[in-house]
């Protein structure tokens, strides 16, 4: 471990962090998909159980990176690393639960739906809303560049709390699963069982 800090000096915080996120993304929709389809075989409600678990794993390596950074960058880094891959094993898997309780007539409304709010209250108000309260609690030691830094950090410590709250709402969507999925498929079999033909015979 100790031959990587030179490098991670070396280099800028935001291109290690940007180089982390994409690995991570990728091996969390692999190891997702695999994941699930694993745990298939052993629950018909392995695809929220699996965003649920994953959710809230990743909300503690989240909370140690506060944590460790302290001591270590090399561990916060890691920290990072594993904490976002648990958090990108959903993105495939919350695909298929659309796909499995939406009619296909109705599919590309709801991925767009999906896809609209999960960045409007994701990438696109999170930094707002981050920015916002840290602002707000710089506002007690405005003088102080310590306090500058530090709330920042405690701002982020909004991120575990939404992780959480999601992991919480997946759990919840295990219970409803399968009954959302046997009435998608009732409706998508009367949607192509073929019209009954009825001869009218005139007397």
């Amino acid at each position: 471990m100790k031959h990587l800090f030179p490098l991670c000096s070396a280099l800028p915080p935001s291109l290690i962090f940007g180089a982390i996120t994409c690995v991570t993304g990728l091996l969390g929709v692999v190891i997702g998909a695999a994941t699930t389809r694993l745990c298939r075989q052993k629950t018909e409600r392995a695809d929220p159980l699996v965003c649920a678990v994953s959710m809230l794993g990743s909300a503690i390596f989240i909370c140690l990176i506060f944590v460790v950074a302290k001591k270590s960058i090399i561990g916060a880094y890691v920290c990072i690393f594993i904490g976002e891959t648990l958090l990108f094993l959903n993105w495939a898997i919350t695909a298929d639960i659309l796909m499995f309780v939406v009619i296909p007539t109705r599919r590309a409304t709801a991925v767009a739906f999906q896809s609209f709010t999960s960045h409007l209250l994701g990438d696109a108000g999170s930094p707002y809303l981050i920015g916002l309260i840290s602002d707000a609690l710089q506002q007690s030691y405005a003088t102080s560049v310590l306090w500058q830094f530090l709330s920042l950090g405690y701002a982020l410590m909004l991120c575990p709390f939404v992780i959480v709250l999601g992991g919480m709402f997946f759990l919840a969507t295990a219970l409803f699963f399968l009954d959302d999925r046997e009435k998608a498929d009732k409706q998508l079999s009367q949607l192509t069982r073929p019209p009954s033909s009825v001869k009218v015979t005139s007397t």
